[in-house]
């Protein structure tokens, strides 16, 4: 095999990595995502193997500072680590499959000296273009119910769970498409690809606005301003025109930050609810990485710590009742650095900064084809698409994205024009074996773990089928099966609890509910707790339960619904009476039958207060009328009477 073959099937192995993002397991629980992440734990393996010669023999693989960065952010994820083991993490699965894809990609690049004939990145390029045009076609495919959809009310998914990570993907991709779509038309398979490139970029432009994602619509607009600087030359136009036309372009610039700011409150009013609802995570978040400022609350743990500190904001007294109208259950920050920050603390959310700085910053090497900087200004915008739209979403709950994401930083680690850290020196032979079997181990543990979270998987999806038609025994025994591999999974551990709660194995619900505390808490975990509490007799820790829940958000009525219940059976008729008649006058966000069936409910509560108050008062009277000696015959006869 000669080395442009090799390089091919190298370029084609990254290729088939790439495809994840095509991946639904129909039969597994969460299948657009677990499908995906599963896909790439047993295709890295073959990667891996591809890869193992050029790893350990390559002379050209070094430390540059990009890929010192990651890898210090890497190793400080390790340090962090997460409660109940690190390797138990999915997030952490792929993450650790994206960095070793990254480094791959790099050390490939920097063995590819070669390219007068054929440069092979071509290859996953393409692929991407194509990868995001055909989850266009299957956007437009939902939109005519030609193909199965996601979510349940937006229409637009492709093969994500959320049009949101959809939207992001595709913006994501918007860089090689326009990259794809300015090549050289120098032969027929050139213009070929050029029109493929058009089409895809006009496809993504065209599908974007019916996500209805304002984030991934602020990315498409950086990734387009980038694009229109770096290969226009704009701003270089915009100066020359300037030297000539001062009023003109002056003229032109105060347009440009008047339909911005116009297009900013546009975006803002759109979804006004939804953009405060971001600015109320953000302040919370913000508290919670200011707790923890130093290591974090542990790597994929943000679902664990938000809703207790959402309650401690209200119980703190500075929200506002729009705020309260607001909150909700949320397992993300939308705001990916600020995520890193609240489970990786400052020093892991500095070093994702200064990845994605130095990323776009630093400067390039200079290729006399021109070609290949090309494709690093291309991933610099897939850089700057998924960045920016993980200033307002959550693109990195996606593996797709992640490893996108890391095929960018790796293009651009390998044109980094600077000197690298192991060049000429010594420590080059005994490296480039270390990362090789540090990358074997990531793959190989990842290919050890697939088969048993495939099979964990799909019990959790038959245990959530069993639950849906009440059969509880049949779906706890499914939820004990998978519990083995999935025990640090917040929200499998939740579900089994409540199903255990459902079928009246009241002390089992209760140490499931607390392990699965560590890693997942919405009201809904603390609601399951009240009702197993009640249950075994604990009506004190029932109540603070229901409380927390409603503390949490405050404008659901269900908590306090069944706190006024645990009143009622306590007799404690006062603190019923008075939940009953908050409940009442609370402003409702959603009207819907059970908020009709929960006020009804109150207003017996009310009414058989009233009547209980009524007998009472009639007693009173009664026992104050009644002489203890009437004073004459006559009058005593009359009282009788």
């Amino acid at each position: 095999m000669n080395r442009l073959t090799y390089q091919c099937c190298l370029f084609a192995a990254m290729a088939l990595c790439l495809c994840c993002v095509l991946m639904v397991s129909s039969d597994l629980y969460d299948p657009t995502r677990s499908g995906k992440w599963l896909y790439l734990l047993y295709t890295l393996p073959v990667l891996v193997v591809v890869a193992l010669p050029l790893l350990v023999w390559s002379r050209s693989s070094a430390f540059d500072v990009l890929s010192a960065l990651l890898l210090l952010f890497m190793g400080w994820l390790l340090i962090v680590g997460r409660p109940g083991g690190i390797w138990h993490s999915e997030k952490f699965l792929y993450f650790s499959v994206s960095f070793t894809f990254f480094w791959i990609v790099k050390t490939a690049l920097l063995a590819n000296t070669n390219q007068s004939t054929f440069n092979p990145l071509w290859i996953p390029v393409v692929v991407i273009v194509l990868l995001g045009g055909t989850e266009v076609i299957l956007g437009q495919l939902q939109i005519l119910d030609r193909y199965p959809i996601y979510h349940g009310i937006y229409r637009v998914t492709g093969t994500f769970f959320n049009p949101g990570p959809y939207a992001g993907f595709l913006v994501a991709c918007l860089p090689y498409a326009l990259l794809v779509a300015n090549c050289p038309v120098s032969t027929t398979a050139w213009k070929t690809l050029s029109w493929l490139g058009l089409l895809g970029s006009l496809l993504i432009l065209a599908i974007l606005p019916a996500t209805q994602s304002r984030a991934a619509w602020i990315a498409a607009a950086c990734v387009l301003t980038y694009f229109a600087l770096q290969y226009y030359d704009l701003m270089a136009r915009l100066q020359a025109l300037y030297q000539k036309r001062k009023v003109l372009v002056a003229a032109l610039m105060l347009g440009l930050v008047v339909v911005g700011g116009m297009g900013s409150y546009g975006l803002y009013r759109f979804k006004e609810d939804s953009a405060d609802g971001r600015l109320l995570i953000w302040k919370v978040s913000k508290s919670i990485l200011l707790e923890h400022p130093v290591i974090g609350t542990g790597f994929d743990t943000f679902q664990a710590h938000y809703a207790p500190a959402l309650a401690a904001y209200f119980a703190g007294g500075s929200d506002t009742p729009a705020e309260q109208m607001l909150a909700g259950n949320v397992p993300w920050a939308f705001n990916e650095a600020l995520q890193l920050g609240v489970e990786l603390g400052f020093p892991g959310m500095l070093c994702f900064l200064a990845v994605v700085v130095i990323a776009l910053t630093y400067p390039l090497k200079t290729d006399p084809s021109k070609i290949q900087n090309q494709i690093v200004l291309a991933a610099r915008g897939s850089v700057i698409g998924v960045f920016s739209f993980g200033l307002f979403s959550y693109p990195f709950h996606s593996p797709a994205i992640v490893l996108l994401f890391f095929f960018a930083l790796a293009v651009i680690a390998a044109n980094l024009k600077s000197r690298r850290i192991s060049k000429g020196t010594k420590l080059l032979p005994v490296l480039n074996p270390i990362m090789a079997l540090v990358l074997v181990g990531f793959s190989a543990f990842g290919l050890l773990q697939a088969p048993k979270l495939d099979e964990a998987y799909w019990l959790w999806d038959e245990a959530k089928s069993l639950y849906q038609i009440k059969a509880y025994e049949a779906a706890n025994e499914s939820f004990e099966e998978a519990r083995e591999v999935l025990h640090t999974n917040g929200l499998f551990m939740q579900q089994y609890g409540k199903c255990l709660q459902m079928a009246g194995n009241y002390d089992q619900a209760l140490a499931v509910l607390d392990q699965s505390g560590e890693f997942y808490k919405d009201d809904f975990w603390y609601i399951t707790l009240g009702e197993v509490n009640k249950a075994l007799g604990k009506a004190g820790e029932a109540a603070k339960c229901y409380e927390q829940a409603s503390a949490m958000v405050p404008h659901k009525l269900y908590p306090k619904y069944l706190l006024a219940l645990l009143y009622e059976a306590n007799n404690q008729k006062t603190e019923a009476k008075i939940l009953a008649n908050e409940i009442l006058t609370s402003e409702v966000k959603v009207m819907s039958t059970a908020i009709t069936e929960i006020r009804q409910a109150m207003q017996d509560i009310l009414s058989k207060s009233m009547v209980e108050s009524g007998n009472e008062e009639r007693k009173v009277s009664r026992k104050t009328l009644k002489p203890s000696a009437p004073s004459s015959p006559l009058k005593g006869k009359e009282v009788q009477r």
